[in-house]
């Protein structure tokens, strides 16, 4: 066995011998909190009222039907005290009126000069200010569930949670509304979700349900269910009960959403200009209370926010998240977990960005797609179809994915996943996988455990044998303890066309420890940790070995910062450049780097980041530095402006990469915003600015008008323009 191998073999038994003596720790010992949370869940009411009488959602407060109401007990502290008693006092009132589900919220503060109220747009970032979040569990699976939140500045923001939690489709939107107000004495809010909005059958009175107060300068959290810190908010098996839920209308559950729009196209170089219209839509109608089947037409996605810009300096492909509405819907039926990290996932057999987008993210039209998908009983289910269009460097394909997850009891589940299609053209691909999960919270005395396993298999033609992918992964989500172990083989000839894989012919052993005290001063929580990991090809031969140790430190302030230092052994097969012009030889590379950040509290008007990690890299050095600065001085304007800057000084030759990047945001009001995003990188040389404004005419309904420019740095160093394109779109829903 050679050094690296030893080393990686030493590290992943580190990993194992603290995790198992963290996990007989939490056995032996169980804390008082993990004992208290297993209680009987509690019970919150929704009263009845008559339609008639329906409350006006202004944030006032004042309509009678409230006043009748008896408000919901028992909010007690989950951050920074578990099942403490609140400092602020909060009245919550609930009703539904057969059509609608209304909340009445009062958010008393004894410092109401000090509540955080900096956000009006829809789906903006609420974490800088005082919010109210809700879930609903409206099938009561104590899986899936919705989820709703409301800031002091008025704006909304939904989601859709899967898998207990694990799956947070952020990008949903839901037709409902809310409206907040500060006072005096306090903020109050009022939500009005339509039942239409939600998918539920008329025998399940009863929902899950929780609701969780911040109180944004004190870093207090306060929940109805499970105030636990070992329990995240969007555990759905630990929410409460809603009860009262009975008689609801929801239509024949029929949405049906056209659009219409125009652009106008500037070839700034050719000085040809092009007026385009479209026209098309999507039509949804709810097979059972569950599932859903929607059909769309000439899909266009105009209005959506485009990526950050990044600048690959390895030799792998990088990973861009879906942002297209259409795709985002039910995300959570069609994800298959292979384990590591939500955000960078470096494995995935179904990736609809493969779907309407090329590698360099130009778009290839959607001519037709279908979808049937959401949950019935113990199945969750969901089948796409798309059909897209020719371009001039892709033929018209038709593409398939089928994904089928069966709830075996409240802990363990079992699913399968199909595609089928090739959209880069070329020879076809399917890809067969199955998947398991087991989920409890009640692991040696309360405590979280998640355990999946997955196999995968690619048939392409030309591509035989070695074609699977298999592995599996523990996770001890926990507030005090925190840690994970994974490993994986992903063959060489494994080839998801569908999907997005970082790296082939390589068996993966990695895993994370952390132990996060909370000293209860002015340290809110430390963090101290490593993360070994290690990569071989199939062989056995050592391709890569990482070793980081990190200390991070979070004040009760809310400012943070972190140190660390990482180990790497990395064998380069093949040469490559890590930019035009700068290459990397094929050899062997061992080096150390060391790293820092701090950010300072987000309830602040002016939030400050600065992050830097430097030391040896291959054959040479790399130094890299980040910058962000915010500015909210109100919920009317924000600005912002980051940097990402690269030193690279190698045998080679040096280089130095940038990317910059300006935001602004202009809420004229709850429903009117304007955003403006404008960006440059030194590598491609291009820049460009996008800017969106969007007018919510009603809940469902919107217009946009989207400006897209982008300009060239030639080697003269001259900066000219290319192309502009202003596009105006409406979009609105018919709901019977």
């Amino acid at each position: 066995m050679d050094v690296q191998s030893l080393m990686a073999l030493r590290a992943a038994q580190r990993t194992l011998y603290v995790a198992a003596f963290a996990a007989i720790c939490n056995i032996i010992i169980p804390t008082a909190a993990a004992q208290e949370r297993t209680a009987s869940a509690p019970v919150a009411r929704a009263v009845r009222i008559d339609p008639e009488k329906a409350p006006v959602v202004d944030g006032f407060l004042n309509d009678p039907v409230w006043s009748a109401i008896e408000p919901i007990q028992g909010l007690r502290q989950r951050e920074p005290d578990e099942y403490r008693d609140p400092t602020e006092k909060t009245i919550i009132r609930i009703a539904q009126d057969g059509a609608n589900l209304y909340f009445a919220i009062e958010c008393y503060d004894s410092d109401a000069g000090g509540i955080r109220a900096t956000q009006m747009r829809r789906d903006a970032d609420l974490d800088p200010d005082d919010r109210i979040e809700i879930v609903l569990d409206t099938l009561h699976d104590r899986r899936n569930a919705y989820f709703f939140a409301i800031g002091a500045g008025g704006a909304i923001q939904d989601a859709l949670i899967s898998s207990n939690g694990r799956i947070i489709n952020s990008s949903w939107d839901g037709i409902w509304s809310g409206a907040a107000r500060v006072g005096e004495n306090g903020w109050f809010a009022e939500i009005k979700i339509p039942i239409r909005t939600l998918a539920t059958q008329d025998h399940i009175t009863t929902w899950g349900f929780n609701i969780a107060r911040t109180i944004r300068r004190k870093r207090e959290e306060d929940a109805f269910a499970s105030p636990a810190q070992d329990i995240s908010f969007e555990r759905v098996s630990a929410a409460g009960d809603l009860e009262g839920m009975r008689n609801l209308a929801q239509g024949i559950g029929l949405d049906v959403v056209p659009y219409a729009k125009t652009t106008i196209s500037r070839n700034d170089i050719t000085k040809n200009n092009d007026w385009l219209g479209a026209a098309g839509g999507e039509a949804y109608f709810r097979l059972t209370p569950g599932i859903t089947a929607t059909l769309t037409a000439n899909t266009d996605f105009a209005e959506t926010e485009v990526d950050d810009r990044q600048v690959n300096l390895t030799r792998f492909p990088l990973f861009f998240p879906e942002k297209r509405r259409f795709f985002l819907e039910d995300a959570g039926v069609f994800a298959f977990d292979t384990g590591g990290s939500g955000d960078s996932p470096d494995l995935v057999p179904f990736f609809s960005r493969r779907i309407g987008l090329n590698n360099n993210g130009g778009r290839i039209p959607l001519d037709a797609g279908a979808r049937i998908s959401g949950y019935a009983g113990p199945w969750s289910v969901g089948l796409l179809g798309v059909e897209t269009g020719q371009t001039r460097t892709t033929p018209s394909d038709e593409l398939v994915a089928a994904r089928a997850r069966y709830n075996i009891n409240d802990r363990s589940a079992i699913g399968g996943i199909l595609t089928s299609g090739n959209p880069a053209g070329g020879s076809s691909n399917d890809v067969l996988g199955l998947d398991y999960r087991y989920s409890t919270g009640d692991f040696a005395g309360g405590k979280n455990l998640d355990i999946t396993a997955f196999a995968l298999k690619s048939t392409t033609p030309g591509l035989a044998g070695n074609d699977g992918a298999f592995g599996g992964e523990i996770r001890y989500p926990n507030d005090l303890w925190q840690w994970r172990l994974r490993a994986r083989e992903i063959g060489d000839h494994f080839s998801p066309a569908l999907g997005f894989v970082e790296r082939t012919g390589i068996r993966e052993l990695d895993g994370e420890i952390f132990y996060r005290p909370r000293p209860h001063n002015d340290v809110r929580q430390f963090s101290f940790g490593f993360q070994p990991g290690i990569i071989t090809d199939l062989s056995g031969q050592v391709q890569t070995l990482t070793m980081q140790e990190s200390a991070r430190a979070v004040m009760d302030s809310g400012d943070e910062a972190k140190v660390y230092i990482k180990s790497v052994f990395d064998r380069v097969l093949s040469p490559f450049d890590i930019v035009p012009g700068l290459t990397v030889a094929a050899d062997s590379y061992n080096y150390t780097r060391y790293g820092f950040s701090a950010e300072t509290a987000g309830k602040r008007p002016w939030v400050l980041a600065f992050g830097t990690e430097f030391g040896n890299f291959n054959d040479g050095a790399r130094t890299d530095i980040t910058a962000q600065a915010e500015w909210r001085p109100s919920g009317v304007f924000h600005a912002s402006l980051e940097s990402q800057t690269v030193y690279l000084r190698l045998l080679g030759g040096d280089a130095d990469v940038q990317v910059g990047r300006a935001r602004t945001e202009v809420n004229f009001s709850t429903e009117v915003s304007w955003q403006t995003l404008v960006q440059f990188d030194n590598v491609s040389k291009d820049a460009g600015i996008n800017s969106r404004l969007r007018w919510i005419m009603k809940p469902g309904s919107d217009l946009f008008l989207v400006v897209d420019h982008g300009w060239q740095e030639l080697p003269s160093r001259a900066i000219v323009p290319q192309s502009t394109d202003v596009t105006i779109k409406i979009a609105w829903t018919l709901r019977f």
